[in-house]
Formats: structure tokens, sequence, C-alpha cells
């Protein structure tokens, strides 16, 4: 349990440093509160536990929610490419077939083309 987040859970108009202190002495009795704050009750030990298990709640849902945003930004970017490629095969393609034959640079083009489009396609799938 993280004593502070519990408080700032608890009271989060209260500051660190002015309002109450936490401290560990390396004596084993863990993290301590020294309560600087005369106006407001210290929490009690069931209080900052009942509070520590709501900022991990918090925590995992920013963790969950930030692996999903990442998800979807990975997703749209292979969307991107897919789409960047198929315009260009479409505008190769319209090219060969308007001049009636394809020199062997554009041949090769639209072969790296189609190859990129396939991989997007399959990283695609994987999302």
């Amino acid at each position: 349990m993280n004593i502070s987040q519990s408080i700032n859970k608890i009271y989060p108009e209260l500051e660190f440093d002015k309002d109450f202190i936490v401290f560990d002495n390396s004596d084993g009795k863990g993290q301590q509160i020294k309560w600087l704050n005369k106006e407001v009750k210290q929490p009690t030990k069931t209080q900052l536990e009942k509070a520590w298990i709501k900022v991990e709640k918090e925590l995992k849902v920013k963790e969950v929610s930030l692996k999903t945003g990442e998800n979807i930004l990975k997703r749209l970017e292979v969307e991107s490419k897919t789409k960047v490629y198929e315009k260009i095969l479409n505008e190769l393609s319209a090219v060969v077939i308007a001049n009636g034959t394809a020199t062997d640079k554009l041949k090769e083009i639209v072969a790296v083309v189609t190859e990129e489009r396939t991989k997007g396609a399959e990283e695609k799938a994987k999302l």
C-alpha cells in the first residue's frame, strides 16, 4: 500500500509536506505518517486500506485504457498504411493500363506495393 496515495484518495485537497508526511525509518515498522494538519482528522488504518483498494482499481483501469488506446492506434496505423498502398497500387495500375505496357521498374514498384499491402492486411488480421 502506498500511504501517500491512499491519503490523497481520502483527502484530495491535502498536500504532502504541508498537511502530512509519510516516512520510513528503516526500523521494521514500515511507512509511518506524521500528521501536520490540525483541522482534518488523520485517517485510520482501515480507511487507508479501503482507499488503497480504490487507488489500485483506478490504476488497473488506466493501464487497461492505455493498452486499449495503444491497440487502437496500432490498428489505425495499419489501416492507414493499407489504404495508402491500395491508392498507390490503383494509380500504378491505371498508368500501366493507360500506357498499355509496364517498364521493369514499374513492375518492381507494383510488386513491392503489393507485398506491403499484403503485410498490412496480415497485420490487420492479427489485431
